[in-house]
This record gives structure tokens, C-alpha cells and sequence, in this order.
């Protein structure tokens, strides 16, 4: 848990390879805000690929922006006026380049990009 003390405002949720302490100190997905949008996180525990993004508009059926994980695949999509970000994975593999998510609030306007590393 070192990210959390480290961290000015620390956001965490359990992944599907956490184990004790972290799948008991982090909820499995949550929600917060920033600038007035919700945000939903989560990785989901289960569901391998393909996984659809559109599975994510279910856990959180009222949110501006979604953030998952699990895949390792960079995902940036709108669905319903949501931003869909899963931001990939942060090293490169013989899958997936390495990549992380950039989310952008300016008043009413969310946008998101992938940048690789």
C-alpha cells in the first residue's frame, strides 16, 4: 500500500490477482467525483477476453467516466455520454504496448486519450 501514503488523494480498487490485505482494504469498484463528474472504477474480478466495454455501463448506470482494467488492453470509447477508459497496462508485452489513460475536465466536457509510454 505504499501508493496510498505517497499519494495526495489516493483512489484504489482490488484487482483479480490481490490477495490479503489488499482484496480487504480495497473495495472492488467505487465511486467519486472530481469537477462535478462521477467517476466509476473497477477491475473487474472476472471475464477474460474479449471482454465488451459495454459490460462496465452496468456497474455504474450513472457515472460520467469509467475506468477498468483487467484486460491490458487500451480502451477509449464514448457509450451513452460516457467516457470508457481502461488505460491499458503500464509495461510492454508481446500483446499490448505499454500505455496509460489521460482524462481531461473542462466544465461540462470530458475527454480522454491513450498515451503510450
Amino acid at each position: 500500500m505504499g501508493l496510498r501514503q505517497q499519494a495526495k488523494n489516493f483512489v484504489g480498487v482490488q484487482g483479480n490477482m490481490d490477495g490479503p490485505p489488499i482484496d480487504q482494504d480495497l473495495p472492488a469498484k467505487l465511486v467519486f467525483e472530481i469537477e462535478g463528474k462521477k467517476i466509476g472504477v473497477a477491475h473487474p474480478l472476472r471475464g477474460g477476453p474479449p471482454f465488451p466495454p459495454e459490460r462496465m455501463l452496468s456497474e455504474f448506470p450513472a457515472v460520467d467516466i469509467i475506468l477498468f482494467g483487467h484486460t491490458h488492453e487500451a480502451v477509449n470509447i464514448r457509450l451513452n455520454h460516457t467516457v470508457v477508459l481502461n488505460p491499458g497496462q503500464a509495461y510492454r508485452s508481446s500483446s499490448f504496448p505499454a500505455s496509460y489513460g489521460l482524462i481531461t475536465v473542462s466544465g461540462d466536457e470530458v475527454s480522454a486519450e491513450i498515451k503510450q509510454l
